[in-house]
């Protein structure tokens, strides 16, 4: 019995120095922000420059199940509000996010504005700048073996959380039915910790978004609108967002996307997905999306989901809405 509660602490505190690595280790690189396969409903979430680019007050939530079936797989709730302020000019956006991978909890909030430099009946070219607060922490309460090691003064298993302030930047524009974007969503290098095994530091590391896409008549009733999103942050391979949507009579909207991601040389991407969106009516949209794993994850997982509900307070004398409002 004394053994196997030996056992038991050496393998904890292996998890918590491999913890403590993984989160505050100064030579390990990853990407900090989560993916969305259906980012092109929200381009709030990665650039401020699209605040308030819509017509009018518009709620979104939305949730991510990454790698389902994998104990500790990353989980992604959003809830934000985007709304044009004061003139047709200005835009505010506000929005709060929840994300855990398995011991690792954050919640970041976000407020934005956002101003059109230019604004003709056709071109909009609006800059960006938002306020970020974020807090992150360890729950080691969490794993199965946090109760046998209650009394070990060596392991602390009510790690203090951290909060840290950032801003970041964005450039948004359109032009009739296509769009083009670059921001930084945060781009203080804020240190999270220390390890205190080898002193080194962990920091924030800004990343780089690109957006870009069109929509266009294809036939009579159908619509083609290809889109891209480009990520990069500095020690990791960029990664490469691309989907082809087809829209039905300003109704349905069904897509495929590709993801780009090499864990091996051998992997052909991290996922191949499928997305769909259905216009309710003139102020609700719902949206759904399914990854198909082909990174070696796929061995342990069934895939990921998101689902997407936009709700737009619609003005009176508004006249039919123009469906899928995935731009703007």
């Amino acid at each position: 019995m004394r053994i196997k509660r030996l056992h038991h602490i050496i393998v904890f505190k292996i998890l918590f120095i491999l913890s403590l690595i993984f989160t505050e280790g100064g030579n390990l690189r990853a990407q900090q922000e989560g993916n969305s396969t259906l980012f092109m409903y929200n381009p709030l979430a990665v650039n401020p420059g699209a605040a308030g680019i819509q017509e009018n007050t518009r709620y979104l939530l939305s949730h991510r199940s990454q790698w389902i079936g994998f104990k500790g797989a990353p989980m992604m709730q959003t809830l934000s509000v985007s709304t044009p302020a004061f003139s047709d000019r200005l835009g505010f956006g506000a929005s709060l996010y929840n994300r855990r991978i398995g011991i690792i909890e954050s919640q970041t909030v976000t407020m934005a504005w956002a101003y059109s430099v230019i604004k003709t009946a056709k071109f909009n070219c609006r800059a960006g700048l938002q306020g970020v607060v974020k807090r992150t922490a360890l729950r080691f309460n969490d794993l199965e073996e946090a109760a046998q090691f209650a009394s070990d003064r060596s392991v602390n298993v009510s790690l203090a959380s951290k909060l840290v302030s950032n801003f970041g930047l964005g450039v948004y524009m359109t032009y009739k039915d296509a769009f083009l974007g670059f921001s930084i969503p945060s781009y203080l290098p804020n240190v999270l910790g220390v390890n205190p095994f080898t002193e080194t530091t962990a920091a924030e590391s800004a990343h780089y978004y690109g957006q870009g896409g069109f929509r266009f008549k294809f036939t009579e009733g159908i619509k083609l609108q290809p889109s891209v999103m480009l990520k990069w942050v500095k020690g990791v391979p960029w990664s490469l967002d691309a989907n082809m949507s087809m829209i039905v009579k300003d109704k349905i909207q069904l897509g495929i996307s590709y993801r780009t991601g090499k864990t091996t040389l051998s992997t052909l991407g991290e996922s191949a997905d499928l997305t769909f969106s259905l216009q309710v009516n003139d102020k609700l949209n719902i949206g759904l999306a399914y990854d198909w794993l082909l990174a070696p994850v796929s061995k342990y997982s069934i895939g990921s989901a998101e689902a997407l509900i936009k709700y737009d307070i619609v003005k009176k004398k508004e006249v039919v809405f123009s469906n899928p409002r995935a731009f703007f």
